[in-house]
């Protein structure tokens, strides 16, 4: 996925490199309950807590109780929230890289695509 991706060709950007990955605001944080908008918008979040949201969803997804657990019923939605949350940490890391290396996060809007018909 995006994360893969982005963590194997990272080491390959040049100064001033840029990262922009395109999220949604389907991925919006109050689809989920307030004590997960709290974990997800963590100044201080991780990769590692992040990663252990999207683990606690899937959990949720396979016992069939995501929903009782705070999570959206968007799939798609969840995966973007998460990567909104990743985005901001990664943004974070790349500050003290020596390149100066831009990451951001764009929601672009509606789009005339096969998941919009």
């Amino acid at each position: 996925g995006t994360k893969r991706v982005t963590k194997a060709l990272y080491p390959l950007l040049s100064d001033h490199g840029r990262i922009v990955n395109v999220c949604s605001f389907v991925g919006r944080l109050s689809k989920v309950s307030e004590p997960l908008q709290k974990r997800f918008s963590d100044p201080n979040a991780t990769e590692e807590s992040i990663d252990n949201l999207v683990e606690e969803f899937l959990t949720g997804v396979k016992e069939g109780d995501y929903k009782e657990r705070g999570f959206s019923d968007s799939m798609y939605g969840m995966s973007k929230l998460a990567l909104i949350a990743w985005t901001k940490v990664l943004a974070r890391e790349a500050m003290a890289d020596s390149r100066k290396i831009l990451v951001t996060g764009c929601c672009p809007g509606w789009c005339r695509t096969d998941l919009s018909k």
